[in-house]
């Protein structure tokens, strides 16, 4: 399904509220912002700033006195009119009802997924949060950025329907021989290993895996690949209609998908010339460009596209298109070189996707101060919490879960097939178990498992998901230490 919701007087703070949040849940946003600003609108932020606010009698009358200055547009089937939940408006304060926000932003590839909504909306449910590879703030330094690009952020953890779960956390304690001084399960108690193919090796993990797939728990994350989040407003920040014309040639109907194409040419672009990618970013005080450098921007990333393949060549032509731009509407009025401010916009994200269910979080009191101040403003009421996790057993469970998947996405940002050839038997079932895991979560609902990442990191995501499907098809025919012959597998999965 697409929609499109129009909203007048959008300024950048409320668009770049909309952007985190239809970022961080996977739905696809598209900007299209007017020209210039009306006399009236001029005005009115005049006086908003001199402190001086209006009542108006109806939205009609608001309407009419400030005209339109820009839109968010997510297609051409539907048009949502906002006047039909619009409160009047005092001391700049207002309500966000976020039941009709989510159901107009949280679209997965333009799907309706008012089903798979229904699944939580419909009965109680808890989710548990950990994270892992937070750096609580991301930026440029003068050489690299603040963190490894190549370790993914992660929050998540483990989730349960009804008032409690049934799983035996005593019993996995004993299982895994755990000494009986540890009062709290952490991942370093289940692996002290580095890679996440070392921890394949791990018994301990083994158990871990299997003690979860039995029990009546699921997995839920959301994944945030660094160098990904980094650069994909420089596609995104080009309107619509200018990349359009360009995807018609090629035959793409969906415009939203070839600018996933055009972001993924230019991911690969940054992380394959890292340094110097990472040398332009700075020099152009990213993610605030100037606007006399608008044109110099983007010609400096053009001189990567050189190439005979038809994806380099449409990213050329994008590229293009924006040199002419005048203004950039997600890479201006940021500070400089601050990627990620907070990480507060994933947590809200998580919140508002699963709308009437109960979140427990483990303590981040920047982030419990700044969830308490935007949901002051939410019309619905909205139960989540911050705790220790000694107090709360099932978010030390959070923590190994996304300690392991913390190491997953860092071998899938480098993943290579020839690697697979090496498994042991153990590592193989191992692997097969893992996987088994995260189908169970994803054939109960497609929400659960959420990332921000290249369709590249996709792609190696479902190579490896093949994978563990067909070795676990095949082990009874894999004999000894022989391991597989990977070349065979993958010319069988097409991969």
């Amino acid at each position: 399904m697409t929609v499109n919701l129009s909203v007048e007087n959008a300024n950048k703070d409320l668009i770049k509220a909309f952007k985190n949040m239809a970022k961080a849940s996977g739905a696809k946003l598209t900007i299209k912002q007017d020209k210039k600003l009306s006399e009236s609108l001029k005005r009115t932020i005049k006086e908003v700033r001199q402190g001086k606010v209006e009542k108006f009698k109806d939205f009609e009358s608001y309407k009419k006195d400030m005209n339109s200055y820009g839109s968010i547009d997510y297609g051409e089937n539907e048009f949502i009119d906002s006047s039909q939940n619009c409160e009047e408006l005092e001391h700049n304060k207002y309500d966000i009802d976020l039941s009709e926000a989510r159901n107009h932003i949280l679209n997965i590839d333009y799907q309706d997924i008012t089903s798979e909504l229904s699944i939580f909306d419909n009965q109680k449910c808890t989710f548990y949060y950990d994270e892992s590879n937070n750096p609580r703030k991301f930026w440029l330094r003068e050489n690299d950025f603040n963190a490894p690009v190549d370790k993914n952020f992660i929050l998540g953890g483990v989730m349960h329907f009804g008032d409690t779960s049934a799983s035996d956390i005593e019993d996995l304690k004993n299982q895994l021989k755990l000494q009986k001084t540890i009062k709290e399960i952490k991942f370093k108690h289940i692996s002290n290993t580095t890679s996440f193919l070392d921890c394949l090796n791990s018994d301990k993990v083994s158990i871990f895996l299997r003690w979860l797939y039995d029990s009546d728990l699921y997995v839920h994350y959301l994944n945030l690949n660094h160098l990904y989040d980094a650069i994909i407003d420089i596609i995104e920040t080009i309107p619509i209609d200018n990349i359009e014309i360009i995807a018609r040639k090629y035959d793409y109907s969906n415009v939203r998908k070839f600018k996933d194409v055009m972001t993924n040419e230019l991911y690969k672009i940054a992380r394959n010339h890292y340094g110097d990618f990472y040398r332009l970013l700075l020099r152009y005080d990213y993610p605030n460009i100037a606007h006399e450098n608008i044109k110099e921007f983007y010609k400096c990333i053009l001189s990567y596209t050189k190439g005979n393949s038809w994806k380099l060549k449409s990213l050329s032509k994008v590229l293009r298109k924006a040199e002419k731009q005048k203004e950039l509407v997600f890479l201006q009025g940021n500070e400089k070189k601050i990627i990620i401010d907070d990480y507060s916009h994933l947590y809200i994200s998580q919140i508002v996707r699963f709308l009437y269910a109960q979140h427990i979080f483990d303590n981040e009191y920047n982030i419990e101060k700044l969830l308490d101040e935007y949901f002051l403003h939410v019309s619905e009421k909205i139960e989540y919490r911050f705790t220790d996790s000694k107090d709360e057993p099932f978010i030390q469970i959070s923590d190994c879960l996304v300690g392991l998947l913390g190491k997953y996405y860092t071998f899938l940002n480098s993943f290579d097939k020839s690697q697979i050839s090496q498994l042991s038997n153990k590592q193989q079932e191992t692997l097969c178990l893992f996987v088994k895991l995260l189908v169970k979560s994803d054939n109960k609902s497609q929400l659960l498992i959420n990332s921000i990442q290249s369709r590249e990191d996709i792609k190696n995501h479902y190579k490896l998901y093949n994978l563990a499907i067909a070795l676990e098809g095949r082990k009874d025919r894999l004999n000894g230490d022989e391991g597989i012959d990977a070349d065979e597998l993958y010319w069988q999965l097409g991969i």
